[in-house]
């Protein structure tokens, strides 16, 4: 008898995919709307004489989140390692859509008073929490889900997923900042981009519930968390050190500087959003073919390379931020773009192969959160501190340099990919 054919694996795959794709979308749309309109809910949430003070105070709530998310690296972390993957993936999708929705619904400081910041930071918690287990537990999913010599593309999609969301975020709000006046926004069009939230959250959540759980090749832990830093927390700080220079020039380069471009320069709120968007298209543009040489050469040589031109590139582009010229500005934020990408693409899949499976999660989740509490989201607020400390904006610069210096350390001794190159694809993913 003839032999029974296999079903096609590609279905399969392409439910993985935007399972782990879609859910980063809605969390990095988020926040990509909320760094925007910055400045409209310092003014709405944290009324002050000085608008620099309610610029730092928004700033302030926006860093809050990042704050909770390795509290929320060792939640889902939890949920992820001991129920499973796909579990761990649905509520940290539930949790971020009804935040998102109730930013949109929340009554400003003139309507109920100090009450209203103190619920935005509270949702502003929730998110963090929520964040803290999707983009690199996604990853972790993508990776292990992926056939043996792919792992570092498939896992590439939950960080697509994060640049999308924040073109999507970016594109909704070139939308709202051309069609209405500030009065409006102020008033009530910076609502609609987290209402809007609602529906990719109702799509993520149909992707994952549509999938299945990957297969587990042990018994799980069952305190994740302490068995990860009894056992793997000097693996955990290298990964963080590895992660500092993303962390660091994410959220300056694509939340801090569209504002203090359009604070302080001849560049309109639609244009300096508009060439933001082009440096994220070029940063997924620059990803996925730097994930797919990962799998071919390794992680390490990828995000060695690339750290290398982190800390060569960030003074100059700054230099070129500086200037204020539009032309200038553009070529800075596309090659940091560019850099952005070819790291951000290859980290996922690279913290998924740092660790056993027992803690994977937890481990992944931790060692990017806690990079990310620390530089991430309190990159705009330095930075705004820095620039009102120095008088300009080219002291950033050499900042997120000296940063990079430590990532560069820390992927000189990455060890080399055990699913990558020739004669190395190994069947088990432990």
């Amino acid at each position: 008898m003839p032999p029974t054919p296999q079903p096609s694996a590609r279905p399969r795959n392409v439910r993985i995919i935007v399972a782990g794709f879609i859910g980063n979308v809605l969390e990095w749309y988020d926040f990509a709307i909320y760094g925007f309109f910055a400045a409209t809910l310092g003014r709405l949430f944290f009324p002050a004489d000085d608008p620099a003070t309610s610029l730092i105070a928004s700033f302030g709530a926006f860093a809050v989140g990042f704050v909770m998310r390795p509290l929320g690296a060792i939640l889902f972390g939890h949920i992820g390692d001991r129920w499973g993957r796909r579990r761990m993936m649905i509520v940290s999708v539930l949790s971020m859509a009804f935040a998102t929705c109730a930013i949109g619904l929340l009554p400003t400081d003139a309507q109920i008073g100090p009450a209203a910041a103190v619920i935005l930071v509270v949702l502003r918690m929730v998110q963090g929490l929520s964040v803290g287990g999707e983009y690199i537990g996604s990853g972790v999913f993508l990776s292990e889900s992926a056939p043996a010599g792919r792992r570092g593309l498939f896992a590439s999609f939950a960080t697509g997923g994060l640049f999308a969301g924040l073109l999507i975020g970016t594109a909704v709000g070139v939308l709202v900042s051309t069609l209405m006046s500030d009065d409006d926004i102020a008033a009530w069009g910076w609502r609609i981009p987290f209402w809007a939230g609602l529906l990719l959250g109702a799509i993520a959540l149909f992707s994952r519930l549509k999938i299945d759980e990957p297969e587990r090749p042990e018994a799980p832990a069952k305190l994740p968390a302490a068995e990860a830093f009894r056992h793997h927390g000097g693996t955990i700080l290298h990964a963080t050190a590895i992660d500092i220079v993303l962390a660091a020039n994410f959220y300056v380069t694509t939340i801090f500087v569209p504002g203090w471009l359009i604070r302080n320069v001849d560049i309109s709120r639609a244009l300096s959003l508009e060439i933001n968007a082009l440096a994220i298209v070029l940063s997924i543009a620059a990803g996925f073919p730097a994930a797919i040489l990962s799998d071919k050469i390794g992680r390490r040589p990828v995000l060695l390379a690339t750290a290398v031109l982190f800390a060569i590139a960030f003074y100059p582009m700054y230099v070129l931020i500086a200037s204020g010229d539009t032309a200038q500005v553009t070529v800075a934020l596309c090659v940091l773009g560019l850099l952005n990408g070819a790291y951000a693409f290859v980290v996922p899949g690279t913290f998924a192969e740092m660790f056993p499976w027992r803690v994977r999660a937890t481990s992944a989740n931790l060692s990017h959160n806690l990079s990310m509490a620390a530089l991430g989201g309190t990159g705009p607020m330095i930075a705004t501190w820095i620039v009102a400390e120095t008088g300009g904006l080219v002291a950033v610069g050499i900042y997120l340099a000296a940063l990079a210096i430590v990532s560069v350390i820390a992927c000189w001794f990455l060890r080399p990919s055990p699913d990558a190159g020739p004669g190395r694809q190994s069947a088990s993913h432990r």
